[in-house]
């Protein structure tokens, strides 16, 4: 399925507002790697969820969503991996 012109348009806004999309993804993760990680997958997110969004208004609110929950996924699977980390250092 194609995109529409309003579609690659919003799409395209992604890389004007990249600036604010890393302040949030590191505030939340305190890591570039993994907030720029998170980026790429939000941008991925949305270029497949696209056709979803009903009003191009709401974009900007339903991005910044989609990337603050692809970082809360990002720090579950950290945590995660942290507490198996910790558990192995705590064997004998």
């Amino acid at each position: 399925m194609g995109l529409s012109d309003e579609q690659l348009s919003l799409i395209r806004q992604l890389s004007e507002k990249r600036q604010s999309y890393y302040y949030l993804a590191y505030s939340l993760l305190s890591n570039e790697a993994d907030a720029l990680d998170a980026i790429a997958q939000m941008t991925l997110q949305i270029v497949e969820k696209i056709h979803t969004l009903r009003a191009a208004e709401a974009f900007p609110a339903w991005s910044r969503k989609i990337l603050v929950n692809v970082c809360r996924e990002f720090w579950r699977k950290n945590l995660s991996r942290l507490e198996q980390k910790n558990t192995r250092e705590c064997l004998p």
